[in-house]
């Protein structure tokens, strides 16, 4: 947090695992003494994690991370009952994938895009966040 905000940068906090809401209660303190709170996206693969910060912080930004195919209509339910965005692996997001998540008004980040093609191919599609370790 300390790099991005030396650098100007969105934060992008991952929750690793479930979490006991304490223990995420105790990092969203920590990023709000930064003053950063306006400037970071919380993430994590566990719905619960996401679930809690909505409910303490319901105006923050935050993305549901999904690793491999899941029930489209109902993880799009998902992000709708939830206010969420979505964070998707590139490999499996489609064109109308995005189409749909911007439907309910939401952000979609993509991971892990390292091929230049790739990219410029999710750009096109309007996703908002694009992952990356290596294009600049």
């Amino acid at each position: 947090m300390q790099i991005c905000k030396k650098y100007e940068k969105t934060s992008v906090l991952e929750l690793k695992n479930p979490m006991e809401p304490e223990h995420i209660d105790r990092i969203i303190a920590i990023v709000r003494e930064e003053g950063w709170l306006e400037h970071t996206i919380f993430i994590s693969f566990a719905l619960s994690n996401m679930i809690h910060v909505r409910e303490v912080l319901p105006e923050q930004k935050a993305q549901y991370l999904i690793e491999g195919r899941h029930d489209w209509q109902e993880l799009l339910d998902t992000l709708k009952q939830y206010d969420l965005g979505l964070d998707i692996d590139h490999t499996i997001l489609t064109e109308q994938m995005v189409k749909d998540v911007h439907a309910l008004g939401k952000e979609l980040n993509v991971w892990t895009v390292n091929k230049l093609e790739d990219a410029q191919r999710l750009t096109a599609w309007g996703v908002d966040y694009i992952t990356t370790n290596i294009i600049e």
